[in-house]
């Protein structure tokens, strides 16, 4: 079924937030509550306007060697305003539904605890609005400033 508003999009977006919170479980895997999140256009409220497609996604992270690593994870997807784009109460509106996420990365420079990596991640979600379940997949390629 297409809808008016969600047209297919393939176009650089910002990835707003991509937080991971969490606490290694072993020497080479972390338990992480993970929140991706991708900025789209959408046209259903009469003016074209910035959402996110974000989440709220327990996932696990293991460490193949000292530098690469893969990322799994299930949990709450959902499409939300963007903060700096709402005009009025009617825009305000949160819908959620289901996520997955996979991720890889690969550790490019490391100093002290503090890291910088590449990463690519796939989050694929299904949010229910007022009367239709919409898909959603966001590709990203991102550029990821971590300490620990």
């Amino acid at each position: 079924m297409e809808v008016e508003g969600f047209e297919n999009q393939n176009f650089a977006t910002a990835s707003f937030p991509n937080f991971k919170i969490g606490s290694m479980i072993s020497e080479n895997t972390a338990l992480l509550l993970y929140l991706p999140g991708s900025v789209y256009n959408y046209t259903l409220s009469g003016r074209t306007r910035d959402r996110g497609f974000e989440g709220i996604i327990p996932s696990v992270q293991h460490w193949t060697n000292d530098r690469i690593w893969l990322l799994a994870g299930i949990g709450i997807s959902m499409d939300a305003p963007a903060f700096y784009d709402i005009k009025s109460k009617d825009e305000r509106k949160f819908y959620f539904g289901y996520g997955v996420i996979a991720a890889a990365g690969y550790e490019i420079w490391i100093k002290g605890r503090f890291v910088v990596d590449i990463q690519a991640r796939m989050h694929y979600g299904e949010v229910k609005f007022d009367n239709l379940n919409e898909n959603g997949l966001a590709a990203n390629f991102l550029l990821g400033i971590n300490w620990y």
